[in-house]
């Protein structure tokens, strides 16, 4: 078969990749919005001040979970002063940091057997009872769940009308989201653009690649809003994301004790963030990114490396361990098209050699570690 046959064959059959990648991830991602759609009308948001007449912790229910409360009873959003709601692991974490406890420690007792957490909340309820009493805290309850234990300078933003802006701005690019992740404490959704790229190997063939879009938030502080640009490698849908062009910090002024005098602050940074958000998918998602990101991708094909050297730095650096190491070396060994790129050790071939790691990981969040420090090594840093 000659060379201009099996291209043709092999760009055919790639294309149909992508167009069953997208088609196949229609359904997640309507999951993944209505989760958010969810969330957002149950979420409530009360502030509660530390003190002897303030905020409370204790064991609740027949499993005796750790709880928190209002003693005082200053009203927010119109709901019952009396709100006993159960903390997530991520919130009991976060009321360490707030409280100066250790959050691992803290951690662990909630998580652990009864009088564990007896002693988790009577910990919590004693340093919070002789805080200063002009300290509050933002609780943020979603249904009976305490998600998140906040300073009360936190900027809220709602993810629903942030979620719209960005598949609005996708449309108009006519890219789809095919993909996300939904966590307790944040999510994200993806799309590609419905248009294959192709990058020549010299002598080793062709590679053929997608160009998509990240974008990742919490209403939760777990992490700052990002948008980011990634590639998609069809043979083996290997990840390399790219750094955020925007991180929305969730820092603001002071919230008042009622909750409700704060909404129109609400709206107006969450309108603010939705204006940004759809005008940065419109910038990464133009002719002019998609051909600086091909040629990054270019210049990290002709780009040799050692790669014994590369791991063993980003081992020095915290940004891998052994195990991920030798997985990285295992790829790049074996040579296998449907794992690496053919051909010699290049930035871009480690870059998806640590990509391919990352989807052997169960954790969401470890999966999407690597396939950010991918997209970093690909750019010619060594991680975030």
């Amino acid at each position: 078969m000659a060379v201009t046959e099996r291209q043709t064959e092999d760009r055919a059959t790639m294309q149909a990749r992508l167009d069953g990648l997208i088609r196949g991830g229609e359904a997640r991602t309507r999951e993944i919005l209505g989760y958010v759609e969810d969330q957002s009308q149950r979420l409530r948001d009360f502030v509660w001040p530390l003190g002897p007449a303030g905020m409370g912790f204790y064991t609740a229910g027949e499993e005796r979970a750790l709880a928190v409360t209002n003693r005082r009873g200053i009203p927010a959003q119109g709901e019952p002063s009396q709100v006993i709601a159960t903390l997530h692991p991520h919130a009991t974490e976060q009321a360490a940091g707030r409280l100066d406890l250790p959050g691992g420690f803290m951690k662990r007792l909630a998580d652990g057997a009864a009088w564990q957490r007896t002693l988790a909340a009577t910990i919590f309820d004693e340093h919070a009872t002789n805080a200063q009493q002009e300290r509050r805290l933002l609780v943020r309850v979603v249904g009976t769940r305490a998600m998140a234990v906040l300073s009360n300078r936190y900027r809220r933003l709602n993810s629903l009308p942030v979620l719209e802006a960005f598949t609005a701005a996708l449309d108009e690019a006519g890219a789809v989201p095919y993909a996300g992740t939904w966590e307790d404490t944040r999510f994200s959704v993806q799309a590609l653009l419905p248009q294959m790229f192709e990058l020549q190997l010299g002598e080793h063939g062709w590679e053929y690649l997608a160009f998509g879009i990240r974008l990742r938030t919490s209403d939760f502080g777990d992490g700052a809003l990002a948008l980011s640009a990634f590639t998609a490698r069809l043979v083996c849908t290997n990840l390399h994301i790219g750094r955020s062009v925007m991180r929305e910090v969730h820092l603001g002024g002071r919230l008042p004790d009622d909750i409700m005098f704060s909404d129109r602050t609400y709206e107006l940074d969450t309108r603010t963030t939705a204006s940004a958000v759809r005008d940065a998918t419109r910038q990464v998602t133009s002719v002019e990114a998609v051909r600086g990101h091909v040629a990054q991708l270019e210049l990290a094909a002709g780009q040799a490396v050692d790669p014994e050297r590369e791991l063993a730095a980003l081992m020095r650096a915290g940004s891998i361990g052994q195990g991920e190491r030798d997985l990285a070396m295992g790829a790049l060994g074996r040579s296998d098209t449907g794992e690496v790129p053919a051909g010699p050790a290049t930035r871009y071939k480690l870059a998806n050699a640590l990509s391919w790691v990352a989807n052997q990981k169960e954790s969401v969040r470890a999966r999407t570690d690597l396939q950010e420090l991918a997209g970093d090594y690909l750019g010619g840093r060594g991680g975030r």
